[in-house]
């Protein structure tokens, strides 16, 4: 270990985890921590001393915690709190007591009740190399397991968690609530299971990965309550192209797909900068082995199989609007079938509660007209 302050490092965390936030306690004798020990779809809040010693949970609720703030004194902390079948609560900690969270706030939907939330489940599946893969499911609560249900991949795939045990968004929420499933996955490329797999993307975005989430398709067609002909993938920014990229890498594995802010990027796209985000995902553009060419969606679109919508905001600085219009051109050259729906004004993350709100109907819609033409019973146990 390296010396810091004149002082020999100490390491004061073991185990096979990750640590995503970490910030003194006032008074310097502890540390406070975030960490998924024990669980990797767990995000708990700990105490460690500095002197050394064990990691004492301040938090025991099954869930993602972060800690937002601590007073001055360092006798208590606010943690921002989400759970499986509850909205965001932000709880009152009294850290040398350890007594029972006091509830400070609470998140609440007018149209939401609160048995609408969906349920989440942490689960597990392999992918084709036998790597294994962990996601959430998020399903109605008292799901009827005897009628098969059309569902929905969803992903990030580029770092961060997705796939953590904490409250279903409003999107999921609201898809669950029209009679769909969704299966939040965290890909190679995600944070939380170690460096091996979080590096995983490095130089090979859309190869494993796209194996992943096609492996994830295959895991819903296993499930007796899943539709194995409404099996859609969605993903925005980064995942959209993801997902518009595992539909044409494999053809077969998805019955629909939705691709928002996606890009239909070239190594000679004057269009985006090419920097880090890239670098990490494709290589250096003069590098032999760059495969950003080859995993253009636009060059491959011949592909496809199954119906895409694609959605932008032309305001989107981050992506601009004119890569979803070449990936557009190509489905139109192709005679593929396809939606495509443009937000004046947005940027690359909806900004409006209307079109949030616009995007949600016009996903089931979509949905709807291409996963609900083969409902039915779930087989026989």
């Amino acid at each position: 270990m390296a010396a810091v302050g004149g002082t020999e490092a100490r390491r004061l965390t073991e185990g096979d985890f990750d640590l995503f936030s970490l910030r003194w306690r006032p008074g310097g004798s502890e540390l406070l921590l975030t960490g998924n020990r024990g669980d990797l779809q767990q995000r708990l809040a700990y105490r460690v001393p500095v002197a050394g010693g064990p990691m004492v949970p301040i938090t025991s609720r099954p869930g993602t915690y972060s800690i937002d703030e601590v007073s001055s004194d360092g006798a208590r902390a606010v943690v921002h709190f989400s759970g499986p079948g509850t909205l965001p609560e932000f709880l009152l900690v009294d850290l040398p007591s350890q007594t029972q969270p006091v509830l400070v706030a609470a998140t609440r939907a007018p149209d939401l009740a609160p048995g609408d939330l969906a349920n989440v489940e942490a689960v597990a599946f392999r992918s084709n190399d036998g790597s294994q893969v962990r996601a959430v499911l998020i399903t109605p609560k008292g799901m009827r397991r005897d009628v098969r249900h059309p569902a929905l991949v969803n992903m990030y795939g580029g770092w961060g968690q997705r796939a953590a045990l904490q409250g279903a968004s409003a999107h999921h929420n609201y898809l669950v609530k029209n009679g769909y499933l969704v299966l939040v996955v965290d890909p190679r490329g995600s944070e939380g299971y170690g460096e091996t797999f979080a590096k995983g993307l490095y130089r090979d975005a859309g190869g494993k990965q796209s194996e992943d989430l096609a492996a994830a398709a295959a895991y819903l067609r296993t499930q007796p309550f899943v539709d194995p002909n409404g099996v859609a993938i969605h993903g925005h920014s980064y995942s959209g192209w993801l997902a518009l990229w595992t539909m044409i890498h494999s053809p077969d594995a998805f019955n629909a797909g939705i691709a928002g802010a996606q890009s239909g990027w070239s190594v000679n796209d004057a269009t985006r900068s090419y920097g880090t985000y890239s670098v990490i995902r494709w290589g250096l553009p003069h590098e032999a082995d760059n495969q950003l060419s080859a995993r253009n969606p636009a060059l491959q679109i011949a592909r496809l199989k199954a119906p895409v919508f694609i959605v932008h905001g032309t305001a989107d600085i981050n992506v601009p609007i004119s890569t979803s219009e070449r990936v557009v051109k190509a489905l139109i050259a192709a005679r593929k079938e396809f939606d495509y729906m443009v937000y004046p004004g947005e940027p690359h993350g909806w900004s409006r509660f209307d079109t949030n709100v616009d995007f949600y109907k016009r996903t089931v819609s979509f949905l709807n007209r291409h996963l609900r033409a083969h409902p039915g019973p779930a087989p026989a146990q």
